[in-house]
């Protein structure tokens, strides 16, 4: 977020303004020591155009490695099951993996 703030030349209280916030809280978030909101995520795509998962690479990646670990539990309940919802929910894992990051890939 620190880079795409300093590309449009905003001071962090300048971004804090437009956001609603404080100079505190951009400068944590730009360090990665508070995660934002979903309020918060949204004005700052607002404001920049870009998704949280651009802003945040780092935050969006630990999201995506849990996401896929516990993909892989449920894969692995649903066994050899066969019936509707087994198929629906290995299409979503599916299409989870399609998504992921190479590194998740193998989760």
């Amino acid at each position: 977020m620190r880079r795409t703030r300093r590309r449009w030349a905003l001071s962090q209280a300048e971004l804090a303004h437009l956001i609603g916030s404080t100079q505190s809280v951009v400068s944590r978030l730009e360090a990665g020591s508070v995660v934002p909101d979903l309020a918060l995520a949204f004005r700052l795509q607002a404001v920049f155009g870009s998704s949280p998962r651009a802003l945040f690479p780092e935050l969006y990646g630990r999201a995506e490695e849990i996401a896929m670990a516990n993909g892989a539990v449920l894969d692995a309940k649903l066994g050899s099951r066969t019936d509707y919802a087994a198929g629906q929910q290995r299409r979503l894992l599916a299409s989870m993996v399609h998504r992921a990051s190479p590194n998740n890939r193998e989760a």
